[in-house]
């Protein structure tokens, strides 16, 4: 019967109202004769209404039959006209400007990465860095349109490498000493690297360390510095390690960033910005404020002409005069000892004041026991350093020896660094002889005095053994034997008196035996007999 449904529904809309009553009396009678009762009739009419108003409806929703009142729905995104951009240049130069355009009038603009390019509401896109930006129209009522444009950097006019610069370091020395490459202040502290432009870049910087570079152009020219150096980490802010000036003229370096690509050190040029060259002389200074990326190459950008030219840093070095060959300054506590240095205008310091202090004049000063260096600076020369090993305060009437003054016969006797100097170790070998000699103005009873330590730990370990006296060496004095007595102990070195000896006017002598495990000594003291 549905079938039927829309034929019924035209027919039933066409009638007059005389046709309908007409209609009505033949269904009656049609119906009595069917012997079927008006209620059912009813029924069925009421049905075939609702059923041709549910398809009238259908009708006007699937746009079937025109002229209805139902609303259409919006067309999907995929049905919007999409807006067509095009820019007069693709690739522009850094600070080169281009137009986009779009055949649809009051589109807003938009840019990818405003480091990289900017574009302002006409359309004009300016580029600010070296990259690649998508520049984006939008406008309601159509699909977004964009166009991607190239930043390019002007031809690089020259580089200069960092290695020609002038290096100062804040302690005057240069280096690291974890990593055995320690670079004195005679020698320019190149690090070789394969990955830098040339295998070598400067590197090690700490706080206080500054690198000025000088160069010359052949014209006024507006520039681009672009710095190339590497790291293994990253560096969000730059101006939180260094500082830098152009010909006494402060960067910014506050938010610029180096971002390292992995573990091992990448090499990548990080811009400075732009400033105005002179011709002449052309400096630029970086100042470390802590732990810096390795510096490789300075490399200029314009689209301006110039011929440049690196100055490459000529620095004296500072010489100190009646120093002795091998470079170390031995005294006592309380003693003094005077630099002497031609070179004027030049600053002293030590490296540690709890073992000795230095004057402005150069006066070194003995505090206590230990080694210290110190350092002689100008700045524009190469520094000078000396070492200072202070020993303990001898008084009146003692007399001391150095156990590293000594001579171990039929072996090979090594020493090891400690607070004054050398220490025979447990690499001294059973049966060795150390033999130490010594002059003496006058024949006087003393007490022999020796300083030492104990035997370092299993396998060479910080814990240190007892040394039984008795049994672990052998002394004599002026070749009396003595009888020892009494334990040596600890990691610290400590005084244990062995007995009273003579001493002979002229030359005396003390040979130890080891006879086991000797003990760490490091020096004898006599002091008289009261």
């Amino acid at each position: 019967m549905n079938k039927h449904l829309p034929e019924a529904c035209e027919v039933y809309f066409s009638f007059t109202p005389l046709k309908m009553q007409k209609f009505f009396n033949e269904r009656k009678l049609e119906m009595k004769k069917r012997k079927v009762v008006v209620p059912f009739m009813a029924f069925m009419l009421m049905a075939g209404l609702a059923a041709c108003t549910s398809e009238a409806q259908k009708s006007v929703v699937e746009g079937s039959t025109p002229g209805t009142s139902a609303s259409a729905p919006k067309p999907s995104s995929s049905a919007l006209p999409k807006l067509a951009v095009t820019a007069a240049k693709n690739s522009i130069m850094v600070e080169e400007t281009t137009t986009v355009s779009c055949e649809v009038a009051g589109v807003t603009w938009t840019t990818s990465d405003a480091k990289v390019a900017t574009v302002n509401d006409a359309g004009v896109v300016t580029g600010v860095a070296a990259g690649t930006v998508t520049i984006t129209a939008k406008k309601e009522g159509y699909k977004n349109g964009s166009v991607s444009i190239a930043v390019t950097r002007p031809a690089a006019i020259a580089t200069l490498h960092m290695e020609d610069a002038l290096h100062e370091s804040a302690d005057g020395w240069w280096g690291s000493s974890s990593m055995g490459q320690e670079r004195g202040p005679g020698a320019t502290p190149i690090y070789s690297k394969a990955a830098a432009s040339d295998g070598t870049c400067i590197a090690y910087f700490g706080q206080g360390d500054k690198e000025t570079l000088t160069f010359t152009s052949s014209a006024v020219a507006k520039v681009e510095l672009v710095l190339t150096m590497g790291s293994s980490s990253s560096v969000e802010d730059l101006s939180t390690v260094m500082s830098a000036k152009f010909n006494d003229a402060d960067l910014s370096l506050a938010g610029v960033a180096y971002e390292s690509e992995g573990s091992d050190y990448t090499f990548q040029g990080v811009s400075l910005g732009y400033v105005n060259l002179k011709a002449g002389d052309n400096v630029l200074e970086l100042s470390m404020l802590g732990s810096t990326p390795y510096l490789d190459d300075l490399v200029i950008h314009s689209k301006q002409t110039a011929t440049i030219a690196v100055k490459a840093a000529t620095m004296g070095t500072i010489a100190l005069t009646g120093i002795p060959e091998d470079n170390t300054i031995t005294i006592e506590a309380e003693q003094t000892s005077q630099l002497t240095c031609p070179t004027a205008g030049v600053s002293y310091i030590t490296s540690n004041e709890a073992v000795a202090i230095v004057s402005e004049t150069g006066l070194i000063t003995g505090v206590a026991k230990g080694n210290c260096n110190i350092t002689v600076k100008k700045s524009g020369m190469y520094s000078a350093r000396v070492k200072v090993v202070v020993t303990e305060k001898v008084n009146p009437g003692e007399i001391k020896v150095e156990a590293e003054s000594g001579i171990g016969e039929g072996s090979t006797i090594t020493t090891r660094n400690t607070s004054t100097g050398e220490t025979i170790t447990n690499a001294w070998p059973v049966d060795a002889v150390l033999t130490l000699k010594f002059q003496a103005t006058e024949a006087k009873a003393m007490k022999l005095i020796m300083n030492a330590r104990g035997t370092p730990g299993v396998e060479g370990g910080y814990n240190a053994n007892d040394v039984d006296l008795s049994t672990a060496i052998e002394l004599k004095f002026n070749n009396a034997k003595l009888n020892l007595t009494g334990t040596v102990t600890g990691r610290s070195n400590a005084d244990y008196e062995l007995g009273v000896v003579t001493t002979q006017v002229g030359e005396n002598t003390i040979t130890i035996t080891n006879k086991e495990a000797a003990p760490a000594i490091d020096f004898f003291k006599l002091v008289p007999n009261a």
